[in-house]
């Protein structure tokens, strides 16, 4: 055989190793997971990304525009379109799609590699390193976008270094990257690089392959924005979630904000804008980008120490939780506690980041790497901007992984002859796990995750264990308004209001500023008859937030079955006016406005 022909076996039999590698990893994470209540009840963002997995499968649509970004949900609603809708199938599928990011990234290795006789080694090991990379595993299992976003983005990287004439792999570049955007905003970023990449292999003018890279990512973005402009949120191209994101990292109290999650004391934070009678999606995120902006203009020098100081926590080794605590997965899987740790270093973000910006910074003069660097910087620095969380920073290691691999190979061959380039590895791995006292309040309490495991068995539908689990938490934690409230949730949905109102009392006397106990209060209340306190209560939520959707036409129903006109259609107008639809309350009130009809009693109130 020839030698091309036994160099190509030899390729190939790295990609089967580590395919075979990096899906077995994954099931085997899986098998164990599985045992928790989180495989099949997912919480916070992997709970609505399922719920609009199931509207968008159903009837093709959510009912409204887009706040997080719909490429997962969309994916998913694919996978139960087409039968695969246990917990399982849904597993097997995103384990493969991470096995097959890991070879890709073989091949990427073998691209970044600084010299040529180890590019083999290089792709091999760095293929072997993502199979085995602890947030890819855990972020793979989890109904969360990196495993898409990740293969679109690696894709597109190794479709930049192509080389060839202008043809259908440029198309796909800009077309990968228009998905990964529209299923993480931040994922434009890679754009230009990956085009100037390109170019660098093309000859002159270029411009025709930046027109085709870009008209191949507006398409699934033009998509996306018409949609959200059909749902009452014209100009809003992707989803309308960046004004909250944007405001959560840059304010007055942006630590407690960043740290927020949802519940008692993020639900009076999201809903500011609402408050202040921004009601449509484009006003509410344009509110919040105002409010941060204005606080940028108030306080220019702290915006600056803030974001130097999330620019370090984008490189530090910790990983830092957003929608799920990350102890309780390592609990339930050896796997995850043998690929993800701490013990002084961050394994294994911590020791990747610092031997991959080696890399870039020993390779600074390789025009190829100037434009990934940039990449990385200018990711870096919005992030930054924002808030950083684990699987934000993923993107990073895409570029990261490769690179530390090579700066690692390179170390070794020069063990003994650069003792300064093992000094400032050694300096750069102290700067990036030095303890954070902010970092590591990121971590759930034992009252959070209680919580969120009671909320997994609600979300599957196992609702005895989640009300025992609930009952527990609550004599525990007596003054934690979140496990009251849930467990309010639990009786009301099982029947027992009786047992469910003195909580949600309590709940209410613990967040004042929270709406949705008084909401279910005076749910509870109607179903006693004691309309006057539903009223009360849906008064005392409309005083916290005038434009509630739900409070404004549970208490317009109301006050038209008690014959209340005056009231009824004023409550009505605001709900109408803030944009709100519901059709039954819609046609009462235009048959009421006259006056034979204002004494009539609407026929439903729900």
């Amino acid at each position: 055989m020839s030698e091309p022909l036994v160099q190509l076996s030899r390729h190939r039999r790295d990609f089967w190793w580590v395919g075979a590698l990096a899906l077995s990893v994954r099931l085997l994470h899986a098998h164990f997971v599985a045992r928790t209540p989180f495989f099949e009840g997912p919480v916070i963002d992997a709970a609505v990304n399922r719920a609009l997995a199931l509207q968008l499968a159903a009837a093709a649509d959510t009912g409204a525009a887009f706040y997080q970004p719909p490429l997962y949900p969309a994916f998913l609603a694919l996978l139960y379109r087409g039968g695969l809708q246990s917990a399982w199938s849904v597993a097997w599928v995103q384990a493969i799609l991470g096995a097959i990011t890991c070879v890709l990234l073989v091949e990427l290795g073998r691209r970044l590699a600084s010299r040529s006789g180890a590019a083999r080694l290089i792709g091999l090991c760095t293929g072997l390193a993502a199979a085995l990379y602890g947030p890819f595993v855990l972020f793979d299992l989890e109904l969360l976008p990196p495993c898409v976003v990740q293969l679109l983005l690696v894709g597109a990287l190794l479709l930049a270094f192509r080389r060839g004439p202008l043809g259908l792999g440029d198309a796909l570049l800009g077309a990968s990257l228009g998905l990964a955007t529209t299923g993480w905003t931040l994922s434009v970023l890679f754009l230009p690089a990956c085009v100037l990449l390109r170019g660098r292999r093309l000859p002159r003018p270029r411009t025709s392959l930046a027109a085709l890279v870009l008209s191949a990512a507006l398409l699934p973005l033009a998509v996306t924005a018409r949609y959200n402009a059909r749902h009452g949120a014209p100009g809003v191209i992707v989803s309308y979630n960046l004004g909250i994101n944007l405001w959560l990292g840059n304010n007055p109290s942006w630590r407690e904000t960043w740290r927020a999650r949802p519940g008692a004391e993020f639900e009076p934070e999201v809903e500011r804008a609402d408050r202040n009678g921004m009601t449509t999606p484009a006003e509410r995120s344009r509110f919040f980008v105002q409010r941060a902006v204005q606080d940028v203009q108030h306080r220019p020098l702290a915006f600056v120490a803030r974001t130097a100081e999330k620019l370090y926590y984008v490189f530090a080794g910790r990983e830092i939780r957003r929608d799920q605590d990350i102890q309780l997965l390592r609990d339930a899987s050896p796997v995850l506690r043998a690929l993800l740790w701490e013990r002084g270093l961050a394994f294994p973000f911590g020791l990747v980041a610092p031997l991959g910006l080696m890399a870039l910074w020993r390779r600074r003069a390789e025009p190829e790497l100037r434009l990934l660097g940039a990449s990385v910087v200018v990711y870096s620095l919005v992030l930054a901007l924002f808030f950083v969380s684990s699987r934000y920073r993923l993107p990073l290691v895409l570029v990261l992984l490769p690179l530390a691999v090579d700066q690692a190979h390179e170390l070794w061959r020069a063990r003994s002859t650069a003792p300064v380039a093992q000094l400032a590895l050694a300096a750069c791995i102290l700067l990036a796990n030095w303890p954070s006292e902010l970092t590591a309040k990121f971590a759930a309490t034992e009252a959070e995750r209680g919580l969120l495991e009671a909320t997994a068995w609600r979300n599957q539908g196992r609702w005895e264990q989640a009300e025992r689990l609930a009952s527990g938490l609550a004599q525990r934690f007596p003054a934690e308004p979140n496990v009251l409230m849930l467990l309010a949730e639990l009786r009301a949905a099982a029947g027992s209001c009786r047992d469910a109102v003195p909580l949600l009392e309590r709940t209410v006397a613990l967040a004042p500023r929270t709406a949705s106990p008084r909401l279910l209060l005076a749910d509870c209340y109607e179903s006693f008859g004691d309309e006057a306190s539903a009223q009360r209560e849906l008064a005392n939520a409309l005083a916290l937030h005038p434009h509630h959707p739900v409070a404004l036409r549970r208490a317009a129903w109301l006050l038209w079955r008690q014959r209340k006109t005056r009231e009824a259609r004023v409550l009505t107008t605001r709900f109408l006016a803030s944009g709100y639809r519901d059709p039954a309350l819609e046609r009462f009130f235009y048959r009421a406005v006259t006056p034979s009809d204002r004494g009539a009693e609407p026929a439903g109130t729900n």
